[in-house]
């Protein structure tokens, strides 16, 4: 189910933003470049970041890391997990999960200017994971986002969430430092739209 907007219709929608790039090609790491330099700018962020493990050159599963807190909790993982929620050949364990669900909590928000999400994929699509925090986010409770999604992906997620006001960086990223700037700028200009309302 999609929910209707909250937003009306005199009100600019909060900007977006997606790190875009093929599987396993450096999303979270050109992320990870980018969040030190928002902080610089006085960008207060929450959300999570989901590092990718590898053995063998094969991918195994993810740690989550809380953005806010800096703690990290394992997310998903190859091998089966007693209680764990199944996607493909992934395994959630219910600790990430909660994690990643307390992360991007409404009432975690308060004060904060962008919220980050690694990844949306197959699975939000069709509704699962973090779905419903992302519905709540662009529709119930809009915020300026920073989304990573992976390219093939790039145009399922927009139509899903309508994302129109938006701006796309591909990897790889020359200038992590400006893009930090773009992204802070735009998140102040918003604010100054909003105030003045």
């Amino acid at each position: 189910m999609t929910l209707k907007p909250h937003i009306s219709p005199q009100r600019k929608n909060p900007p977006a933003f997606i790190i875009t790039g093929p599987p396993q090609g450096g999303k979270t790491t050109c992320l990870q470049s980018i969040i030190p330099h928002l902080r610089e700018r006085g960008v207060r962020i929450h959300g999570f970041i989901a590092d990718g493990l590898m053995k063998d050159c094969i991918r195994t599963g993810f740690i989550l890391e809380d953005l806010a807190t800096g703690k990290r909790y394992p997310l998903s993982s190859s091998t089966p997990i007693p209680g764990a929620v199944q996607w493909k050949r992934f395994f959630f364990h219910p600790e990430g999960l909660q994690a990643g669900f307390s992360a991007l909590s409404f009432q975690e928000t308060s004060g904060l200017d962008l919220t980050i999400v690694d990844e949306v994929g197959p699975f939000e699509i069709s509704g699962g994971v973090w779905a419903p925090c992302l519905d709540q986010m662009v529709w119930e409770k809009p915020r300026p986002l920073l989304w990573v999604v992976r390219k093939s992906l790039l145009r399922d997620v927009i139509s899903r969430w309508q994302l129109n006001d938006l701006e796309v960086f591909e990897i790889p990223v020359p200038d992590p430092e400006a893009v930090a700037g773009c992204i802070a700028r735009r998140i102040k200009e918003w604010k100054e739209g909003i105030s003045q309302e």
